[in-house]
């Protein structure tokens, strides 16, 4: 697989945008190109964004800002939630990502900390995280984030929001 800082801008967006997910989906011939919480357009909107860019400007620490802002994009979001077998809507499920986080904060460093520790399963049953779409497929809620965080660091890299 080519490096993609030495592929060019344009190859590094259409990585970020074209991420083959979920299993799900393949199986029923319906590989979606782009999976995320919200519209790419609405990045540049975000004030998350625009804060997070500052920081990296400033030399700052970025980490937490990348964790708020994956759980805005949740916020934002029209999917469906599941936690241990019940569907929430995405503020009830940004409300509780923002609690677990609280709880949790010392001991993550990264937003794919965040992800992987947090996001992605019950800590009381270990039942992971999904996402259900209006068709009523379901995936895992890191998937989605994982692409999230994927293009706003590509982002980022180019001090802009990718389109």
């Amino acid at each position: 697989m080519p490096n993609l800082r030495q592929a060019g801008k344009i190859t590094l967006f259409v990585a970020c945008c074209l991420l083959i997910l979920p299993k799900a989906f393949a199986q029923h011939g319906q590989v979606p190109q782009r999976v995320l919480f919200a519209p790419l357009d609405q990045i540049e909107e975000d004030p998350y964004f625009e804060w997070i860019l500052q920081q990296e400007r400033r030399g700052g620490p970025i980490e937490g800002a990348k964790i708020e802002y994956l759980i805005e994009r949740i916020r934002k979001s029209d999917y469906r939630f599941i936690r241990n077998n019940v569907e929430y809507p995405s503020s009830e499920a940004a409300n509780h990502l923002s609690w677990k986080y609280g709880l949790g904060r010392k001991s993550i460093r990264t937003a794919h900390d965040f992800i992987k520790h947090i996001a992605s399963r019950s800590l009381n049953s270990g039942l992971r995280y999904l996402i259900k779409f209006p068709n009523g497929e379901k995936i895992p809620t890191e998937e989605i984030l994982e692409n999230e965080l994927r293009i706003l660091e590509a982002s980022l890299e180019q001090n802009q929001p990718l389109k």
